[in-house]
């Protein structure tokens, strides 16, 4: 615990109390409702973390005030993408259709490939060098197209090889 950390720690606890008092995850009904909103925070935040990163990059001693500056920035970009996708996820989801019912189907085997998969695709890209956020994006996706495929054509089509993952 560092005192830098300090604003991580106070806003995720804030955010655990609002979705447990709100019951987010237990009726989702009660979920926010104004993407818009919290889309415009997300950006917000994003941008002053992008302008905070400046101010301790390459600092060999940087102030308190701006660890916690950059701090608060990256905790609350954190807390509204979390937020903001799961209103997405709750909105757009939630109806039965073939890409959720997939999903639901294959996410015990989507949860037992996924790692080693986004393993193998950091290892892979280990000598790309893009913007972090355009690696996160692509390794996201690629890692669960590619962990739906493996669990769509050989997990539910092989159910001993789902149990021996499940066991490895």
């Amino acid at each position: 615990v560092s005192a830098a950390g300090f604003p991580t720690y106070v806003i995720y606890f804030a955010l655990g109390v609002v979705a447990c008092r709100s019951r987010w995850f237990v009726d989702a009904d009660r979920t926010p409702k104004s993407i818009p909103v919290w889309f415009l925070l997300a950006a917000g935040s994003i941008t002053s973390a992008c302008i905070t990163v400046w101010w301790v990059l390459g600092v060999d001693d940087v102030p308190l005030h701006h660890q916690i500056a950059f701090r608060f920035s990256m905790a609350m970009t954190c807390m509204s993408l979390v937020v903001l996708t799961h209103m997405i996820v709750y909105r757009f989801w939630s109806s039965p259709g073939r890409i959720s019912d997939s999903l639901s189907e294959n996410s015990f085997g989507i949860y037992l490939v996924q790692y080693p998969v986004i393993l193998v695709l950091q290892l892979l890209l280990l000598s790309w060098n893009p913007f972090h956020g355009f690696k996160w994006v692509t390794i996201s996706l690629a890692s669960l197209l590619i962990s739906w495929f493996l669990a769509e054509f050989f997990i539910r089509k092989m159910p001993r090889l789902g149990m021996a993952l499940t066991i490895a």
